[in-house]
């Protein structure tokens, strides 16, 4: 009735056990539970679930402290250094504890239970692979090529086996979360697909990442509440082009600059040396001229000054020589042109695109999936926010020499918590505990070491 157009949101319902009608957007799903099906496992669209009690917002928060990670942060390096990496795989667990322990659901923290030993046997694995592969490289190259396609065929297994790990050593409320993705799920997302990139000219890329994000959200669950992510892949090619286009546009806007630039900066020169004024002054940046960089440095008197130091330094150049690089002067101009207003744009762009297609579909993959009859999560993190703290977080690690990465990794905590808020109606307490399988901590381990991108 709901796709008919009888039954909407704000349609006045009223059940058995309820004080009075209600909006139907307001109140729990009791229509799959009376038909005798399990209203945590059934995927339940957003928008088409009832509740019986009002639906709030139960905040997430992170109470963490730099100054109080950093004391972990230190000794974990520390001893990470001293053990020769054996340590790496408490310090990954305490790290764990301490920012799970710190983020609050409704005023309820997280845990972490991973097992150090598991994820050391794990590490002593793969870091084995990792050193065969480095030493192969300059020793006999044909096997580390051969440890590549290792990785390559064991990498969906890993991750598989990672997130099923992670799942289940995170628990909140005494209840574990769970992940039902198989291993030939996994295969199918981050390996098969990926022989379908060529065939396609890279058109299928949007949608590999729109299934592999749909294989971490669709198939999480916590407790008898299964997760169900609802959204399509349209979005995902949508946001693509607009970041594809708009660097596109650029890179032609900036192909066609430079040579103009040189045209007009050409024209100055010949008015300067037929005495007329050299002045000629860019709108857009005024006191800057043609042949200047943005700092009002004349570029190609910069140019020929290195030129002269470079014979200078160099008595032994013939006439040839020194004439050839005094020739190289426009070469070299032109080319510092082009990384200043071609290349150094781009590349910014490029930095601000990548931040804005990593926020847009997280968002949309995080506000499309609906968690049984629980409720769904929003994350309502914004494309300046993060460009923000990306460039900030970065100048502080640069500035410091690491050492306020710890005050970085808590202020993005702190940061995405605040922007990630569970719509659900009653009580969270309600939720009943689901027993999980334990799984092998190899494919966490394996993952950290590859870069794989699996983290909650």
């Amino acid at each position: 009735m709901m796709s008919a157009g009888i039954l909407n949101s704000a349609t006045l319902v009223w059940s058995e056990g309820m004080s009075d009608w209600a909006p139907l957007e307001t109140v729990k799903p009791l229509l799959l539970a009376e038909a005798g099906g399990d209203a945590g496992n059934e995927a339940v669209p957003l928008g088409a679930v009832a509740y019986t009690e009002p639906v709030r917002e139960h905040p997430f928060e992170f109470r963490g402290r730099a100054l109080e990670f950093f004391r972990i942060w230190i000794v974990n390096v520390v001893l990470t250094v001293l053990t020769l990496g054996i340590y790496a795989a408490w310090a990954k667990v305490r790290t764990r504890r301490y920012f799970y322990g710190n983020t609050l659901l409704d005023g309820k923290p997280f845990d972490f239970t991973g097992n150090p030993v598991s994820i050391l046997k794990g590490n002593l694995i793969f870091g084995g692979l990792f050193i065969i592969y480095v030493v192969s490289g300059s020793l006999f190259p044909p096997l580390a090529l051969a440890v590549i396609v290792l990785i390559m065929l064991i990498a969906p297994w890993m991750i598989q086996k990672a997130l099923r790990f992670r799942a289940h050593n995170t628990v909140h409320r005494n209840v574990r979360l769970n992940f039902r993705g198989t291993v030939g799920e996994s295969y199918s997302v981050f390996l098969g697909l990926l022989f379908l990139v060529p065939l396609t000219i890279g058109l299928i890329v949007p949608y590999i990442q729109f299934r592999q994000r749909k294989f971490f959200f669709g198939n999480l669950g916590w407790g008898g509440c299964q997760a169900h992510m609802n959204g399509g892949a349209g979005f995902f090619y949508k946001t693509f082009f607009k970041c594809f286009g708009l660097i596109f546009l650029v890179t032609i806007l900036a192909s066609v600059a430079v040579p103009a630039f040189n045209v007009i900066q050409k024209k100055a020169q010949e008015a300067k040396a037929a005495g007329k004024s050299a002045s000629v002054v860019v709108p857009s940046q005024p006191g800057v001229h043609m042949g200047q960089s943005p700092g009002g440095v004349d570029l190609g008197s910069e140019v020929e000054k290195a030129i002269e130091q470079q014979i200078a330094k160099n008595p032994g150049l013939s006439e040839k020589d020194k004439e050839e690089l005094r020739n190289m002067k426009g070469q070299i101009q032109e080319m510092t042109q082009m990384m200043m207003f071609v290349i150094l744009p781009i590349y910014l762009l490029m930095f601000v695109a990548a931040i804005y297609y990593q926020v847009r579909t997280s968002n949309y993959c995080i506000n499309s999936t609906q968690w049984g009859a629980l409720g769904h999560l929003e994350s309502r993190v914004r494309v300046r926010d993060l460009m923000w703290l990306y460039f900030s977080n970065g100048l502080a690690v640069l500035l410091s020499l690491g050492l306020l990465i710890p005050w970085v990794m808590v202020r993005m905590a702190r940061y995405r918590a605040s922007k990630t808020v569970l719509v659900a109606g009653g009580s969270l307490d309600s939720v009943a505990a689901s027993a999980g399988s334990m799984d092998s901590a190899l494919g966490d381990a394996g993952a950290d070491i590859f870069d794989f991108d699996i983290g909650f």
